[in-house]
């Protein structure tokens, strides 16, 4: 069972029984209005995140949200939103959205900014609010309940000696404890002298054992002191591990070497047997193709995709970028561009494609472009590059990319680099 409650804000909550969203909206504007009438059906997050984008993607600046399931919390986040589960860090929005899933979560947070103020309880409609928190009831999770036993009201017993043998409490049976019998940690107590009642210890119960001893313990009194829950998952035997492609070294080649002289050989640093890491939320078109679980035809043949339960998968590749000079980079991870790419200081995430382009009259930059996949899209950034990088979108106009400013682009877009390497960016089966 999920629990709410609110710090009062200027964006619209909008909170269902396990799902809740906190959106850059105002409340008189006509997509809240269908937010609640999805929020009444149970929704998904995806479904969600469907009437969210259902216009595109410029008419939500930002948004967070969250949903619970059989022991963990889906999160998403884009814009100036975070999350943050239990006290772990905050998740910020970047890209086109942060899709994450917490395992164990107790609690999660969704904000804006640092809102400040009192919490307040909500159970369920629309409120205005800067932070948005659900606390989870893990019921029936398997582990240990500490129990922290007190003193009984019965006259004190002399103090045993000090050969006295302790009561055994291991000998203990819960599972054999009856409703309606005298409680075996009771008991036990009773047989303590009033010296060592005075500092109780606690006992350990298995859960295990709950539903047979739950009434015992409230008649004794018992106090629950913690509830150590188990957060590790046993590992996916069918899962893949993965690791990042290491980057060759080249200790015969100077640094001017590098700048002047392509490796034909180190083009393309990728390794095609080798799948993402990262799971996204997926539906199968009729031939088979991967496609987002809220699209309505499929991304490689554009079938109309039937209705189905969406399942998790490693992400496909997300199509190709042709180079003007012949080659191709599979978007099976992300990529950087230039004369002399690396990655750069503190990047974090799996390694990207290094692509090195030969440019001798030096208009491309050693780091020029960074190409990024965010769960199903790929955006484009330029990485403060001296001569620039123009994005063409399908039927658009030619955009000049500010450094550091990511766009997301769709297939048939071109990209030229300093306006003398361009490639294309195609999504194939």
């Amino acid at each position: 069972m999920v629990s709410w409650d609110y710090t009062p804000g200027r964006c619209v909550a909008v909170v269902g029984r396990d799902t809740a969203l906190l959106v850059d909206l105002a409340l008189d504007d006509p997509l809240v209005a269908e937010l609640v009438a999805c929020f009444e059906g149970a929704p998904s997050l995806d479904q969600v995140a469907e009437v969210l984008l259902n216009e595109g993607l410029r008419r939500v600046a930002g948004f967070a949200a969250v949903s619970f399931g059989a022991g963990e919390a889906r999160v998403l986040v884009r814009g100036g939103f975070s999350a943050r589960a239990d006290d772990g860090e905050p998740i910020l929005g970047s890209g086109l959205w942060v899709d994450r899933t917490l395992a164990g979560a107790h609690a999660v947070t969704l904000a804006t900014g640092s809102p400040s103020g009192p919490s307040l309880p909500v159970t369920g409609g629309v409120v205005l609010a800067g932070a948005l928190t659900a606390h989870l009831d893990h019921e029936g999770t398997v582990g240990q309940i500490r129990v922290s036993v007190p003193a009984p009201t019965a006259p004190a017993e002399p103090p045993r000696g000090a050969d006295d043998p302790a009561p055994d409490v291991s000998a203990v049976e819960p599972a054999a404890w009856e409703p309606g019998e005298q409680s075996p940690v009771a008991a036990v107590a009773e047989e303590r002298p009033a010296t060592l009642q005075s500092t109780p210890e606690p006992v350990v119960v298995p859960v295990a054992a709950a539903a047979s001893v739950s009434a015992p313990v409230d008649a004794v009194g018992a106090l629950i002191e913690s509830f150590p829950w188990a957060d590790a998952r046993e590992p996916d035997a069918d899962r893949p591990d993965f690791a990042p492609a290491a980057e060759e070294v080249h200790p015969d080649l100077d640094q001017e070497s590098l700048e002047m002289t392509i490796d034909r050989s180190r083009l393309i640093e990728h390794l095609s047997s080798v799948g993402s890491a990262e799971l996204v939320v997926a539906a199968r078109c009729p031939a088979g193709h991967l496609s987002p679980a809220y699209a309505d035809g499929c991304r490689v043949c554009h079938q109309p995709i039937p209705p189905q339960v969406p399942v998790e998968v490693p992400r496909p590749p997300l199509g190709v970028l042709r180079l003007s000079n012949g080659d191709v980079v599979t978007l099976d991870r992300g990529a950087i561009l230039g004369r002399n790419p690396r990655l750069p200081a503190g990047y974090t995430g799996e390694q990207p494609n290094l692509v090195r382009l030969s440019d001798p009259g030096k208009d491309i930059s050693g780091q020029h472009l960074e190409v990024r996949l965010d769960y199903w899209h790929v955006l484009v950034s330029d990485l403060g590059s001296t001569n620039g990088t123009q994005v063409i979108l399908p039927g658009q106009p030619p955009i000049q990319l500010r450094a550091e400013d990511p766009l997301v682009i769709e297939p048939g877009t071109r990209v030229i680099l300093a306006g003398v390497f361009e490639f294309t960016f195609e999504v194939t089966s």
